[in-house]
């Protein structure tokens, strides 16, 4: 299974431990297609293809094709601490204000 393929696959399925199996003897690199009847546009997409270093092409490949599926919660830290530290908060002040109120309402 080739790099795009696989990460397609993860965020489809919404499971990031999905891996890559063991080399089954059948590889293939990732291509575009494009019609029959346009023959120049193929001409076109091979010399792009080619003037792309390697270098590039490793940081494109890491970019779009990024292997690790990080959570939201693991991407904003201190979003999720904010959103904790606010759900907290609001249960004090709800415990205190229905503390408070049925001390009123009991007399």
């Amino acid at each position: 299974m080739d790099e795009a393929s696989l990460a397609f696959i993860k965020a489809q399925q919404h499971d990031a431990s999905v891996t890559k199996g063991d080399p089954i003897g059948f590889e293939y690199q990732l291509s575009f297609a494009y019609r029959q009847d346009w023959p120049e546009l193929g001409t076109i997409l091979d010399y792009g293809l080619m003037s792309i270093s390697t270098k590039e092409r490793q940081l494109v490949m890491s970019k779009w094709l990024s292997q690790e599926d990080s959570s939201f919660f693991e991407k904003y830290p201190v979003f999720f601490a904010a959103m904790c530290m606010a759900c907290t908060a609001m249960f004090i002040f709800l415990w205190v204000a229905y503390k408070k109120w049925r001390s009123t309402t009991a007399l």
